[in-house]
């Protein structure tokens, strides 16, 4: 059948379950915003920029698994670079589509606009490449080819991928098999002698074991092993920790969870549970300088490793092609079973008082927030003091946390939930952000009202960059930010009204009224939350102090201690 490169485009999207392409119009991607706006099953979602476009682009692929970004050549690319590429450092994948100049003027290095009059037209690809893991230009010959590949690069190795489309070619028709086979991952199959060889081994080792344990992150979800994971351990009785950047994966109050992993900052006993262990298994962990203890983390010397593709024990076993899925499955249909009815979790809830006319303070903020938290919330904690707050309570099972762990750029979290809320509309989407990272990306409240979506969105007003306060400059005015009044953003962002509510709250008693009223926010509510600019989570004053010796040594300018009393 004959189809056209955009059309061709568009149906492989939607095979990924891709309903909308999130972005920004310009010249040179019209032309395909014209096809999508004649698709009924995909919707274009427009964005004010496009660093807020791959953030939301990021946050709907957090929900769906993968999303698609639209930018136009050059200037929308490198606006889009900062966004995609924390998309990469936390494994979501994002089809980039970016409209390119006409091919012929590529061909004969016309001296276009968005360019560096240079006639050079492989410059943003290779800015791309250095964070994407591929980028390629389509031509009417290579469309079909290309187009399925880089598809499947991005669902078989959840790596963003970019495809450039030229402003000229996406109506032009293309020969396709009537009978399409539907993009899917590349296949694989572990190499018999070798997966047999890595389970005898593992197993060897987990029967003569005294103390054996699981380390979870994130890789449990990229690779979708989480279920056999947690499966496994549950059969083998194994006590397992994670790291912060997979807290709340699984159910903290799992009887055989025994709290967060990150070297000398790990929860009370875990470290020597994790450190000591005689056969402790993890799925390819990260370790970085957020999630390790200052890079205090030190697992056992033969601690036994699963990648997609290998397992690796000690820094000089290793299996090679030995495919994740069929590891963990084969383990947990080979292993003697070890249930136990042994409660090993020792994690308790922040303890919260509940005193109506006590200022809100950053250490109970999050605790009186967690109570109101139920099954199938997503909640955002935005990189600072959110994101710290959130660490230090126990999350509901059932409730999905989203943080910037490993990138950790401000204002991502915005603009992140509207995306999400695009791919998942049904569920609560609550949002924990500084002043300092809202006014990175304000503009995407506009576009949440524009689209007429209901963010639940709690306001952190504390005059300016906390986080980089307790590094350095408390009394700086480098981390001062200009004041806003939050609570008059939704009718300066749409002009035609708007049923978004807000709020400005000061006490427990002003926040617990808001708190109440969660389930009955259909149009959405901002909720501004007074708090002294040097009041922080506890944990994060540590952070702080260690960031500032990390950061400038000895011979560094020393921060003067906080008070806000």
């Amino acid at each position: 059948m004959k189809i056209t490169i955009g059309d061709y485009l568009l149906k492989r999207l939607k095979e990924l379950n891709i309903k909308h392409i999130i972005g920004e119009p310009g010249d040179f991607n019209l032309e395909f915003l014209e096809q999508i706006s004649e698709d009924s099953d995909m919707e274009f979602i427009g964005m004010s920029n496009e660093l807020n476009a791959a953030f939301a682009a990021d946050g709907y692929a957090n929900e769906n698994g993968i999303s698609c970004l639209m930018t136009t050549y050059n200037v929308g690319d490198l606006n889009a670079l900062g966004g995609i590429a924390g998309s990469v450092a936390e494994h979501r994948p994002i089809i980039i589509v970016s409209g390119t100049p006409p091919l012929f003027a590529m061909r004969n290095r016309m001296m276009t606009h968005h360019t560096l009059a240079d006639g050079d037209y492989e410059n943003v690809r290779r800015a791309m490449r250095e964070f994407v893991e591929d980028s390629v230009l389509i031509t009417h010959e290579n469309a079909q080819r290309e187009i399925d590949r880089l598809l499947k690069i991005a669902i078989t190795y959840k790596k963003s991928v970019n495809i450039q489309l030229p402003s000229n070619i996406s109506y032009l028709e293309i020969e396709v098999a009537d009978d399409l086979e539907p993009i899917s991952r590349h296949p694989h199959t572990s190499d018999e002698e070798r997966l047999k060889a890595c389970l005898d081994e593992i197993k060897g080792r987990l029967s003569s074991a005294k103390s054996p344990a699981f380390l979870v992150d994130e890789a449990v979800h990229r690779y979708e092993v989480a279920d056999q994971v947690l499966a496994l351990i549950e059969k083998l009785n194994l006590p397992f920790a994670a790291l912060a950047t997979a807290k709340a994966y699984y159910d903290e109050s799992h009887p055989l969870y025994v709290g967060i992993y990150q070297g000398k900052d790990s929860d009370e006993g875990v470290a020597d549970i994790i450190e000591n262990s005689d056969c402790l298994l993890t799925v390819e962990p990260v370790f970085m300088q957020s999630n390790n203890g200052d890079f205090t983390a030190k697992l056992p010397n033969d601690a036994i490793v699963i990648h997609s593709d290998y397992v690796m024990i000690g820094d000089t076993e290793v299996y090679e092609a030995v495919y994740i899925d069929e590891v963990i499955g084969s383990l947990l249909a080979d292993t003697t079973d070890k249930r136990s009815t042994e409660n090993l979790n020792t994690e308790e809830e922040k303890e919260f008082v509940f005193d109506p006319d006590k200022l809100i303070i950053q250490d109970d903020f999050y605790a009186q927030i967690s109570r109101y938290l139920k099954e199938n919330d997503v909640v955002y904690g935005e990189t600072g003091t959110a994101s710290h707050g959130l660490t230090e309570i126990k999350i509901p099972d059932g409730v999905k946390l989203v943080r910037s762990q490993i990138w950790g750029s401000i204002g991502a979290m915005l603009p992140m939930q509207l995306g999400a809320m695009c791919a998942s509309p049904d569920k609560r989407h609550i949002l924990l952000i500084g002043d300092g990272s809202f006014q990175v990306s304000a503009q995407a409240l506009s576009r949440m009202i524009y689209n007429k979506q209901n963010p639940i969105i709690f306001l952190i007003d504390n005059d300016g960059y906390t986080i980089e306060r307790y590094i350095m400059g408390m009394k700086r005015d480098y981390n001062d930010i200009p004041k806003w009044d939050y609570s008059l953003l939704t009718k300066a962002f749409a002009k035609e009204g708007t049923n978004m509510k807000t709020a400005e709250v000061k006490t427990q008693g002003e926040l617990e009224e808001v708190l109440k009223t969660l389930d009955d926010v259909n149009e959405g509510i901002i909720v501004t939350v007074y708090m002294h600019q040097e009041d922080s989570p506890e944990i994060m004053v540590e952070y702080g102090k260690n960031k500032e010796d990390f950061n400038f040594g000895e011979s560094g300018p020393e921060n003067p201690e906080p008070d806000f009393n």
